[in-house]
């Protein structure tokens, strides 16, 4: 890490699935480099436009009862009713990639190697299946997907779910994307197959949403080479996929040149809203992009703003950094992209993971952020051990219809085993603060998983969402270390943030 440069390394996460062959492993490195405080102008960005080359239909329920595999066993839930299992670790996939959201009668979890769904008390109402069994009827000569996606748009009441795949050989790779017909996403899916070109595929999709369109974000990297080409952008036309049309999107490719790496679409909870905004790391600043424009005929403008903090570094020193009790196997801490970002009230929330201090980082923080769309922070904070005790990483961000927030994460350090926890702030606690970090699922074991590889991957995101029933209560589902050793675990908690 060179801060006088402001060199920005960044790797896309390590996929592991179970075939014949043995387990896959993909690691790729990207690097390029910044002005340490440039702001470049902005750039305008013109879209091409598409449709899906493969559409399928799928009940779940029908999918769950057609799967032979037993739903993962229960673990006694914590005091409060509403702290609840996810997903467990079933040995075919590191890392779990985790993902959920939160509809008026169901909890959902996506995770690179199952999905389930559950009441909102924690019991399954259809089988467990396998993240390969509901995207099978677009899978023809496919061999895993990856990197789930899923949020709930609680304006139209659909669920919208989207994820990736690494295809064999030279072969292209695809996006996937999926709308629930109605509120229940144990119902009808409507799913969508959008291939890469030549030889490329698609890594770390991130969702968002606004009255108009559903926007898909993925970072472009060679099949065989591993070079990061560029990054694609997605931008679905949200009637049409709701109307089970023919997927029509507007594509925008951006290259290397343009410096955009990991750009985060927000989930826009304002139905007024024309513009769609994305923020994106760009230490030590926040560089806000846009998508403007009619439905068909939308335009991507690159940096119309930036928001600023004190400097943070975009890596840790090492792959493996973050520290655990048991043993002297650290895990991957991945880097300083959003990892999810809200539009709410005027203004924009995001949430990722920092390495302090930047110019030689010795723990991983949350940094959180407001602000407005031209870039003016409201205010902006740090989950942070300055003693470097403890680190906190992998946050995702929710907020509700009054301003109150809700951060889960992962908490490390060497006196403790890798556990859950979030932390909480109210509309009326002092800006630039976030209220103590709570553990909700405590570890129960050392972790060290890395297949054939060396990287002891976490992550690569968790899930925190609003609740559609009353706009006030907030969800988290973060990942944490099981039992026995060496398996993660995923778990669920409601929290009401008090008003």
């Amino acid at each position: 890490m060179i801060e006088t440069s402001v060199l920005f390394a960044y790797h896309a996460p390590m996929k592991m699935g179970r075939f014949t062959a043995g387990w896959l492993v993909i690691e790729t490195c990207v690097l390029f480099a910044f002005g340490a405080f440039a702001e470049p102008a902005p750039q305008v960005v013109h879209g091409v436009s598409g449709v899906a080359v493969q559409t399928a239909t799928i009940n779940f329920s029908k999918v769950a009862g057609e799967g032979t595999k037993a739903a993962s066993p229960q673990i006694a839930s914590p005091a409060s009713a509403t702290n609840f299992d996810a997903v467990d670790d079933n040995n075919t996939f590191t890392p779990p990639d985790t993902q959920g959201a939160v509809g008026p009668n169901h909890v959902m979890t996506t995770l690179n190697s199952e999905i389930a769904i559950r009441d909102r008390g924690g019991a399954l109402v259809t089988p467990v299946v396998s993240l390969q069994q509901f995207w099978a009827s677009l899978m023809t000569g496919i061999d895993t997907v990856y990197g789930p996606q899923l949020v709930y748009e609680p304006f139209d009441n659909r669920w919208i779910f989207s994820t990736a795949d690494y295809p064999d050989g030279s072969a292209a790779g695809n996006l996937f994307i999926g709308v629930s017909q109605t509120s229940d996403p144990t119902g009808t899916w409507f799913l969508y197959k959008i291939p890469a070109a030549g030889s490329l595929y698609f890594d770390s999709p991130r969702l968002g949403f606004n009255k108009d369109w559903i926007v898909v974000t993925v970072n472009v990297f060679h099949n065989s080479s591993g070079v990061w080409q560029g990054v694609n952008l997605f931008v679905f036309n949200k009637a049409n996929l709701y109307a089970h049309g023919s997927s029509l999107y507007t594509q925008f490719i951006t290259t290397t040149a343009q410096s955009i790496f990991g750009p985060c679409p927000a989930q826009t909870f304002d139905n007024s809203l024309s513009t769609e905004y994305l923020a994106e790391d760009f230490s030590p600043k926040l560089r806000i992009s846009t998508i403007t424009g009619p439905v068909g005929s939308e335009t991507l403008t690159l940096g119309v703003a930036f928001a600023t903090n004190t400097p943070w570094a975009a890596q840790a020193p090492a792959v493996n950094f973050l520290p655990q009790e048991g043993t002297t196997a650290k895990i991957d801490a991945y880097d300083s992209r959003v990892s999810n970002c809200v539009y709410r009230n005027g203004h924009l929330w995001a949430a990722h993971t920092i390495f302090l201090p930047s110019n030689s980082p010795t723990r991983a923080s949350v940094q959180w952020w407001q602000f407005a769309p031209n870039g003016v922070v409201r205010q902006v904070g740090r989950i942070d051990d300055p003693n470097g005790v403890l680190h906190f990483a992998f946050p995702s961000i929710a907020v509700n219809k009054e301003d109150g927030v809700l951060i889960g994460y992962s908490q490390f350090s060497s006196n403790q085993y890798v556990s859950a926890n979030y932390s909480v702030r109210t509309s009326f606690d002092p800006l630039n603060s976030m209220r103590d970090s709570t553990v909700y699922k405590t570890g129960l074991a050392s972790y060290n998983k890395t297949f054939s590889g060396t990287d002891n991957y976490w992550g690569d995101y968790s899930s925190t969402a609003v609740d559609p029933t009353d706009d006030e209560t907030l969800w988290t589902l973060q990942e944490y270390a099981a039992s026995p050793a060496n398996t993660w675990g995923t778990w669920w908690a409601e929290v009401q943030v008090p008003s």
